[in-house]
């Protein structure tokens, strides 16, 4: 009798292992799109073949409300959020160029988030890892479960999209140069740079002898329902700033399509059954080349996107692929063409104002060392700590109030009264987001905000107005799998639980446990 029962467990272990592995993806397609608007989406798939985007949102399970909790933020760390399912208090990533603070006190962007000397690049002066990373990934925790045996790529436009999505314990992290347009990578992932990718980066096809020619941009289709502008032709070459806007438009993603292709045909990705991860990352963004309005270059974008998907679907298998296609939650709100005097909010002209009126108060001049124009005060406080006088948490305030005295302020909140706040009601999700949306080291003393009527000036732009800002905007998640079922859910989603969704089909560990997802 207990041989018999041993006998049926045994055939029924041996049979849930078969049901898991056989539901278990052998690739997971992970594929964000930069700028991806849930209202255009939908309005334009109307309009598309059922090969691509409409193909996914037939036979996917389609989250058509989801929300990034970031306010302002770029493209870097909405790919952390993704990745993560966390903020960049506990992921170390607020944004792709953090500031360092000079000798004069003046914080200045750095080359990257992820810069590191320790290590060289490959086709790159630059110098990279993902060590600043402080959260674990999806590709992470994949390498977790399954170790060696899950490969994890990721190939971006940017070297920090690409770095994020191969995680820390990625195989492979590739990326377009922004100097050479060359695909790069760093030795921190091997000490041999692939054959098939440094063979792309030479002769007449590849992409910088292209650029050298220049590259056409020009419509793919020839009519839409939306009303605009009738054609366009834009050029890019060889040049920084060239590179720069090529990445920010829809051709990049035939370049990303195309380097896909190299890798399934030389690496052994998704050809076995442990589950292995493709991240890749993609734009519908218009490359600065219109900025009023919708615009054709955006609407082209959508399409270009269209087929990008269709192709990206042809490479796998369907039934074996799991297929994950979500936007970043951002999109670019420009600045006005005119700029109103009156409704210009000045950073230098508030700062030169909030230290002669501390100084005043206090008898202690330079205690604000910046005011920046996306919202931020940081105190000095060397200062404040040497003056027994004087307290952290005073000044703040005094800071605070003086704010909202100005002309175009919509409110200012200091750093501990916002620490208050968020630990006071840790149901307000707005409190925390604030509070958990830059990291330690370049947390600010006061943040504040303008109302929507104003602009901030910025005086190291051409224009001495930033071009534009990155604003949260309502994107769609897809997910396609033979054991998923195919649905609309038109329930608001935050973009922090598309991770543990896909953690939860992969049967492994989210990133980010569900209870300080909030």
């Amino acid at each position: 009798m207990n041989k018999l029962l041993t006998g049926l467990v045994s055939l029924f272990t041996l049979c849930q292992v078969g049901v898991l592995q056989a539901q278990t993806p052998r690739l997971v397609l992970l594929i964000t799109v930069e700028e991806l608007r849930s209202d255009l989406l939908e309005e334009l798939s109307k309009e598309m073949p059922h090969d691509g985007v409409n193909r996914l949102l037939a036979k996917g399970r389609v989250y058509s409300e989801v929300q990034s909790p970031l306010l302002s933020a770029d493209a870097t760390a909405s790919e952390a959020i993704i990745h993560t399912g966390a903020l960049a208090s506990a992921t170390g990533i607020s944004e792709r160029q953090p500031t360092l603070k000079e000798r004069s006190g003046r914080r200045v962007p750095t080359n990257s988030i992820f810069q590191d000397k320790n290590y060289l690049g490959y086709a790159t002066s630059g110098n990279y890892s993902p060590l600043a990373l402080t959260s674990p990934t999806l590709g992470d925790n994949l390498k977790s479960a399954y170790g060696s045996k899950s490969l994890v790529y990721s190939i971006a436009p940017r070297a920090e999209e690409a770095i994020i999505g191969a995680g820390v314990y990625g195989d492979a992290a590739y990326w377009i140069d922004g100097y050479s347009a060359r695909w790069a990578s760093s030795t921190y992932y091997s000490r041999e740079f692939p054959w098939y990718i440094d063979k792309t980066n030479s002769g007449t096809s590849s992409l910088p002898a292209r650029l050298s020619s220049g590259i056409t941009w020009q419509p793919l289709s020839t009519q839409s329902r939306i009303p605009t502008a009738s054609s366009f032709n834009h050029s890019f070459r060889k040049t920084t700033s060239d590179i720069a806007d090529f990445k920010d438009s829809p051709l990049v993603n035939d370049e990303v399509v195309a380097l896909v292709r190299k890798l399934f045909e030389s690496s052994q990705l998704g050809k076995d059954e442990t589950p292995d991860l493709l991240s890749l990352h993609l734009t519908v963004g218009n490359a600065n080349k219109a900025v009023q309005g919708l615009s054709r270059e955006t609407i082209e974008s959508y399409f270009r996107l269209d087929r990008t998907i269709a192709s990206l679907l042809q490479l796998v298998d369907a039934k074996s692929t799991l297929v994950i296609l979500t936007g970043n939650g951002m999109s670019r709100e420009y600045s006005p063409t005119v700029i109103d005097d009156r409704r210009l909010f000045k950073p230098d002209r508030c700062l030169a104002l909030v230290n002669m009126y501390l100084h005043a108060e206090y008898g202690v001049q330079g205690l604000v060392e910046e005011i920046t124009p996306t919202g931020a005060v940081y105190l000095n406080r060397e200062i404040i700590k040497s003056n027994p006088k004087l307290h952290l948490k005073e000044i703040q305030s005094a800071v605070s109030d003086f704010l909202l005295e100005f002309s175009g302020i919509s409110y200012a909140i200091e750093e501990h009264r916002l620490r208050d706040q968020a630990i006071a009601n840790s149901d307000n999700a707005t409190w925390l987001t604030a509070l958990n949306s830059a990291t330690n080291s370049n947390r600010p003393d006061v943040i504040f905000g303008l109302l929507p009527s104003w602009t901030a000036q910025d005086l190291s732009t051409e224009r001495g107005v930033a071009k534009y800002q990155m604003t949260a905007t309502t994107t769609t998640t897809v997910i396609m799998y033979p054991s998923v079922e195919a649905e609309k859910i038109d329930t608001p989603l935050d973009l922090r639980e598309v991770s543990t969704k896909i953690a939860w089909i992969l049967r492994i560990r989210p990133p980010t446990p569900r209870s300080i997802l909030r």
